[in-house]
């Protein structure tokens, strides 16, 4: 089972540089390349295990055409342990390589993957509608998780939530991946056959980019419902980025119990009248939580929460807005000071009876 790791912390290491998010990200192969992104005139080292001691081992790499290039042989040491380094051949297809190391008395075989651009500079821009995501289902148990608007190269941070931590800042790490020369990112997420059913929470944010894409699906014994989101990119530059607000909603009052509804926002300005935001909610007697982790300028910031009924605003974990009671739309303002860097907003609002309505801004002073 994957560590668990609070998402606000997560992001946090990221930002401030930490390569290993809390935990070490060990590859399962037992292989590793580094740099995972470079020219033709790169020079990449490899480390791999689990050989025999003194064992013959073969290498080679796959391109992006199918074509595969004999890297030679190497020999393990009296640890089972072999590190080669490697320059691209010029006429190498550019794109994502996969280079493999077999043994050839302990059959042992293991890869890694690198990512091949004619210009190590080479970057990639985004734009408003980078970042769709699509998941689909491969066996009923996997999903193929794609995303785009990353930096080329850029290491790729993902972690996920059971239906039970929807919601809430705790989430469960996945192995890092690396951008393509295009700035995509794919990989492969798997549930268990006994795991929890209900609504499933993946995101993969950029370390460099802080770029974010994310989407959801449901597991009732097969996987069903995948959802394509836009994302999100933080830019850190003026007040306030644009981070995205994650919703989940809850069929009482009292915010028990997992999510029946999921949604992802750019703003939180909702007047759903006597109605609700999906069918399965109920128009009265319900709850919901949103959360959103941006990048903030140093300074002062004024919150501004309108409710009909309750409303709860935290920053960091701390309570700034408490009007948690039935009222018709009011609104509350705080100010509050942040360091520069990323910062968590949560809300809780919950819905008595009648009109519906919630908001939340936040503005620099």
């Amino acid at each position: 089972m994957s560590k668990i790791l609070r998402i606000s912390f997560l992001v946090g290491i990221l930002l401030t540089g930490g390569l290993g998010l809390g935990f070490q990200a060990a590859s399962a192969s037992g292989m590793s390349i580094d740099p995972k992104y470079g020219n033709y005139e790169t020079t990449f080292g490899a480390e791999a295990n689990g050989f025999n001691k003194n064992d013959q081992v073969s290498l080679w790499v796959g391109l992006s055409d199918g074509s595969t290039v004999s890297l030679g042989t190497t020999q393990a040491d009296s640890s089972g342990s072999i590190s080669f380094a490697f320059s691209p051949q010029s006429d190498w297809a550019q794109g994502e390589v996969i280079v493999v190391a077999r043994g050839m008395s302990s059959k042992h075989e293991v890869s890694t993957k690198f990512t091949l651009v004619d210009d190590a500079s080479e970057t990639t821009s985004s734009s408003s509608t980078d970042g769709a995501i699509v998941a689909y289902a491969m066996d009923g148990l996997s999903i193929t998780y794609v995303g785009s608007g990353y930096t080329a190269g850029e290491r790729v941070a993902a972690w996920f939530q059971y239906p039970s931590e929807s919601g809430t800042d705790t989430a469960h790490a996945l192995d890092d991946v690396y951008a393509d020369a295009s700035g995509n990112v794919s990989f492969t997420f798997t549930i268990g056959k006994d795991w929890e059913f209900g609504n499933y929470h993946v995101t993969a944010y950029g370390a460099s980019s802080q770029h974010i894409t994310y989407n959801t699906f449901s597991y009732f014994g097969t996987i069903t419902e995948q959802r394509e989101y836009l994302s999100e990119t933080a830019t850190g530059s003026g007040t306030v980025s644009s981070g995205a607000w994650y919703g989940y909603y809850y069929d009482n009052a009292e915010l028990d119990g997992s999510a029946v509804y999921t949604n992802s926002y750019a703003t939180l300005d909702f007047d759903w009248g006597l109605d609700s935001p999906a069918s399965i909610v109920p128009s009265d007697d319900f709850s919901a939580r949103w959360i959103t982790t941006r990048a903030f300028a140093a300074g002062y910031y004024t919150i501004t929460a309108t409710a009909d009924d309750g409303i709860r605003v935290y920053v960091d974990g701390s309570i700034v807005i408490d009007a948690w009671q039935d009222q018709s739309a009011t609104t509350f303002a705080s100010t509050v000071y942040l360091d520069s860097g990323n910062h968590t907003v949560k809300v809780e609002y919950y819905e008595h009876t009648l009109a519906a309505v919630a908001a939340v801004e936040i503005t620099a002073e």
